[in-house]
Order: C-alpha cells, then sequence, then structure tokens
C-alpha cells in the first residue's frame, strides 16, 4: 500500500500517513485527507481491505473530502522500492558503533 494509518470513522477514512515518493504521494494524496469513496464505493476500512487483497488493482480512484472541498484522485498502486537514505561506515567508529556494524555485516 502506498498510503498507511488510516482511521475509519465512520464518515470515510481518515489518512494518517503518506509515504514520500510513493504512488499515492505523486498523486496528491495528503495526511487529513478524509477518504469518501474507492473506486466508486464508500469508503470503509473493509472495502479499503477487499482492494488491497485482491492485489492486481491497476488503477485507485479515489474521492477526497478537504477543507478545500472534495477531490478525485488518480493513481496506481504500489509501494516505493528505493530506500531513501545512505549508510556509510564512520571513519573513526566507537566501541559501540564498530559493534553494531559488525554485527549488521556478520551475514555478508
Amino acid at each position: 500500500m502506498s498510503f498507511g494509518g488510516p482511521r475509519d470513522r465512520g464518515e470515510g477514512i481518515s489518512v494518517t500517513f503518506v509515504g514520500w515518493d510513493t504512488p499515492a504521494w505523486h498523486a496528491g494524496l495528503s495526511v487529513d485527507d478524509r477518504l469518501i469513496s474507492l473506486n466508486g464505493e464508500k469508503a470503509t476500512m473493509e472495502s479499503l481491505n477487499k482492494i488491497m487483497e485482491t492485489g492486481s488493482v491497476e488503477e485507485m480512484r479515489l474521492l477526497v473530502q478537504r477543507r478545500t472541498g472534495e477531490k478525485e484522485i488518480v493513481f496506481t498502486p504500489g509501494l516505493r522500492m528505493e530506500a531513501s537514505f545512505d549508510m556509510a561506515p564512520k571513519p573513526d567508529p566507537d566501541r559501540n558503533q564498530a559493534k553494531l556494524l559488525d554485527s549488521w555485516l556478520k551475514d555478508f
């Protein structure tokens, strides 16, 4: 799922998190949006789970309520597969940092 943390409050689903650089983020879905309908069905956690369980949703049409009014958002659900951070060893790690690095790399 490309957005997460939804809360069903009986009158739509409140979006509490939208992952950076995900399809939902690029389509304009925002925290505090309230999903009114999902692909033409009333937005409930049950209808959201039903859509996502199929695993083959090519396009998702969301009717979203915002403070400025309603907006339709259309996107293809998916996950952002690229990490948004880089890791590199410190030039002079302390003992705990070196131990942690060794534990992460022990299987490589």
